[in-house]
């Protein structure tokens, strides 16, 4: 559609449009494109911002168009893929607080200098109904409250570690908005406290992990009666008493989705995996529920939710188990790794891995074996020689990430693919000029770049800097430097970690 013909929508369809997009592509592709069209943009107050993985140059434009008031979701991130996103964040917006229409906030990996900033505006933040951090790097007294503070006002939490949930919380009020919560490492203590402190939770996904090993089962630690679904890992090896099925029965009935995944203290021969299996293969389970399960000698798991999602070409699925159809376990393979590649066994398995996402090929397999084996459409991570890559690109309209294990094209002519905007090299011994050039013709939207393995020298890191336009980040590796590692960060700056 023209510029022209979209300037004749009404504003209210426009809006419409917008709320299902991220505000970074609004911006983007949208503004300064006509009068009509940034009065629109510049008046809209429900945008999504989203940060995760983005651009520098993107991520510029939108901070310095955007006003605070407009936002209403924001994610933010110092991943790998964009370090010190928080801290230039901070340099456009000093404080949080301005962000008064905010109700959702995620912060992934955040640096422990933008910590401080962030927990001082936090408080203020009286719409703010969702939130969620991962892995932060710096646990401080001052976060401990302010997420406390918040706590009475949420609606959706999510944090990597539980001991923010029970930190200084001395308070007689419950937090009974509070409907969903996912906690990444949890102990028995805050388990234990989660019904007194969220008696209206409906959804739990914990993460048990803990040095001893779990404690017999009792009613103190029963999820409340509002939840609908619950979702168990522990980590830390259990008694047999977690593998009480009629236990569990009693425990969990009135929930709808209920997924666990058990670790155990001893070791189960076939026996007791059979006696297991025969203990939750009830109508219960079976048939009112629709709950299955599989287990082995060590652990105890909820189908699908818990499935293996890599695979190799040795691939089976578990022989103890209460579900019957197997193309469950091959429909739930997202990563597929083939190295000893028997091609005719394969192909006399007839199995087919349909949702991969991900597919390691250690050697070269013809096409039409492949595509026996997965729908080549699904990729979007593809680690192979140059070579095959060539020869399957055309199959592979979904491949945004390459990982090429050699530059060898055996008189194979190339031409562009700008659908690749990560490329690694993984563990190439030598990189002449000519295969970088080749490389630049080849790749030319190539956004992030590592290099794994030894670099021949700071000039050649340079020219890899230069020949990919579009960089963003890069990464590279320096073995004669004591492995010294060089990341060209997302303040467009060199630095060593």
């Amino acid at each position: 559609m023209s510029q022209f013909l979209f300037d004749r929508l009404p504003i209210e369809l426009i809006h419409s449009i917008f709320n299902y997009l991220l505000a970074n592509d609004i911006f983007y592709a949208l503004f300064n494109l006509s009068p009509y069209l940034d009065f629109i943009i510049t008046n809209y107050d429900r945008y999504y911002l989203n940060f995760k993985s983005c651009r520098r140059s993107q991520f510029d434009f939108v901070c310095r168009h955007i006003r605070p008031d407009q936002v209403v979701s924001l994610t933010l991130s110092d991943a790998n893929d964009t370090p010190d996103q928080s801290q230039l964040f901070f340099s456009y917006f000093k404080d949080i607080e301005h962000f008064v229409q905010l109700r959702s906030l995620r912060i992934i990996q955040i640096d422990k200098n933008s910590l401080k900033p962030l927990c001082i505006g936090l408080s203020q933040l009286k719409l703010l109904s969702s939130l969620e951090f991962t892995q932060v790097h710096s646990v401080s007294e001052q976060f401990n409250n302010v997420i406390v503070q918040l706590f009475p006002q949420l609606n959706r939490l999510i944090l990597y570690d539980a001991r923010h949930l029970t930190a200084n919380t001395t308070t007689t009020h419950p937090f009974s908005r509070l409907r969903h919560l996912t906690l990444g490492e949890c102990w028995f203590v805050h388990l234990q406290r989660i019904s007194h402190l969220a008696p209206n939770l409906t959804s739990l996904d914990i993460n048990v992990q803990e040095s001893t090993t779990w404690p017999v089962l009792n009613y103190d630690q029963i999820p409340p009666q509002s939840l609908i679904r619950l979702i168990l890992n522990i980590e830390t090896k259990g008694n047999d008493d977690l593998c009480d099925s009629l236990r569990w029965q009693m425990l969990v009935s009135h929930l709808k989705i209920f997924n666990f995944k058990f670790k155990l203290f001893l070791q189960l021969s076939n026996d007791k995996q059979q006696e297991l299996l025969s203990s939750f293969s009830n109508p219960f389970w079976i048939v009112e529920k629709h709950w299955f399960i599989v287990c082995n000698q060590y652990e105890i798991y909820s189908v699908p939710r818990f499935a293996e999602t890599s695979a190799c070409e040795s691939f089976l699925p578990p022989i103890y188990r209460t579900v019957s159809n197997e193309r469950l376990f091959y429909d739930h393979i997202f990563t597929l790794v083939l190295n000893k590649i028997d091609e005719q066994q394969l192909l006399a398995d007839h199995h087919r891995f349909p949702h991969v996402r991900v597919l390691l090929l250690a050697k070269h397999l013809s096409l039409d074996t492949l595509r026996s084996l997965v729908d080549l459409s699904q990729v979007q991570y593809l680690k192979a020689s140059l070579e095959t890559f060539v020869q399957l690109a055309d199959n592979m309209p979904r491949l945004r990430e390459l990982a090429l294990s050699s530059l060898s094209l055996n008189g194979l002519k190339t031409s562009g693919y700008e659908q690749i905007r990560i490329l690694h090299l993984d563990k190439i011994n030598f990189i002449g000029k000519n295969d970088e050039k080749r490389l630049f013709h080849m790749f030319t939207r190539v956004e992030r770049f590592y290099v794994h393995g030894e670099m021949q020298s700071r000039r050649q890191m340079a020219r890899f800097i230069n020949g990919f336009h579009f960089l963003s980040y890069g990464s590279f590796e320096f073995e004669w430097l004591t492995t010294a590692r060089f990341v060209l960060a997302y303040g467009s700056k060199l630095i060593r970690t």
